[in-house]
């Protein structure tokens, strides 16, 4: 067996005929965002407003509103103060998601698909039941309530 391995050779780094490019991987490289200047402006921007960390999960400060009108005046603030703290913490919930439930990321890719699907529907004629015709909102809803109903299936 020593001796298999011994007489081992070859050129390891011989030239590899590259795939011919594909319909899909002309798509998924139209899909990579960084080709893209507006959204890799939009990444940079998201980057560079970052608020500290330390004064984002600062519970110190947090307060109760003393009223109803004061909650209303502080969400919108906050928000937009801490919008990139906020978008990272739900990207980071995101793949915390996807890596807890690989179905969720099936669920999200058909849903996608499904509201693809309605609005190329929708471009040609639209959709009826029983004489009331829907609204491309109305799809949609209709659309995110199978999801639910699916997601729920599967948890």
């Amino acid at each position: 067996m020593a001796d298999d391995l011994e007489n081992l050779s070859g050129n390891l780094d011989a030239n590899m005929p590259s795939a011919p490019p594909t319909d899909i991987r002309k798509r998924l490289m139209a899909l990579n965002l960084m080709n893209n200047p507006a959204a890799a402006e939009w990444i940079h921007s998201r980057c560079r407003n970052i608020r500290p960390w330390t004064t984002f999960l600062n519970t110190a400060r947090f307060v109760a509103p003393n009223n109803a009108g004061q909650c209303y005046q502080r969400i919108p603030k906050n928000l937009k103060h801490f919008q990139s703290n906020y978008i990272f913490v739900f990207l980071g919930l995101v793949a915390y998601c996807f890596v807890t439930s690989p179905l969720l990321l099936l669920t999200i890719a058909a849903t996608c698909g499904a509201c693809y699907i309605v609005r190329q529907k929708n471009i040609n004629r639209k959709i009826q039941i029983l004489g009331h015709e829907l609204t491309l909102i109305e799809q949609y809803a209709i659309v995110a309530v199978c999801t639910v109903q699916i997601g729920r299936a599967h948890v």
